[in-house]
């Protein structure tokens, strides 16, 4: 089986651009807020799948296993790296549990509503959780809350301007994007209050 994207009506992106871009903004807006230079870099590569992942999802309406995948493994491999270079086993512990906890949430969603949260958001939730993780592990409970309401707030910004010239509206959005903000946004925000001290 190949791993094809499935292509809706929509312009062509630079996803490797916006993803590289996201990715150095994580990591130059965490450096900034005092956090370590490992610490930052792995928000850097954090960032980076999870920008690409997200920007694909919202033009294709899938999230690929070449990409949640692998960027889980390479963030789980930076992970490893922050916890030798810092000799802190709980880095590990963190980014594991933050990352079972989510994806743990997400398949009960999926396993309620298979329609509602695809298999793909499950996996992507391993990724994110690898991030919350390591700011705090019960963040994931916070990240899936504000990716609900941004989810809300898009599907009401799709839904209202169709209402408005009489045809029917959009009745599903792609999710990841919104679990990306809100996670990205939630490591950011904890990274700002604990002054980079993490």
């Amino acid at each position: 089986m190949t791993d094809t994207v499935r292509v809706i009506d929509r312009p062509n992106i630079p996803v490797a651009f916006v993803s590289a871009v996201g990715s150095t903004a994580m990591g130059v807006v965490t450096l900034g807020l005092g956090v370590g230079g490992w610490h930052a870099a792995f928000n850097a590569v954090w960032a980076l799948p999870i920008t690409a992942a997200a920007v694909e999802d919202a033009y294709t309406a899938r999230l690929r296993d070449v990409l949640v995948l692998r960027g889980l493994g390479a963030v789980m491999l930076a992970g490893l790296l922050v916890a030798v270079a810092e000799s802190d086993g709980h880095v590990m512990i963190s980014l594991v549990t933050g990352a079972l906890l989510m994806s743990a949430w997400m398949l009960i969603v999926h396993l309620v509503s298979p329609h509602g949260m695809g298999f793909g958001d499950v996996k992507f939730g391993l990724l994110l959780g690898c991030g919350v993780g390591l700011a705090t592990p019960v963040g994931v409970v916070i990240v899936f809350a504000v990716a609900a309401i941004v989810q809300g707030l898009v599907m009401v910004g799709r839904w209202l301007p169709a209402q408005r010239l009489g045809i029917t509206g959009p009745r599903s959005a792609p999710f990841g994007p919104a679990l990306a903000v809100a996670s990205i946004l939630f490591v950011v925000v904890v990274t700002g209050l604990r002054g980079g001290s993490s």
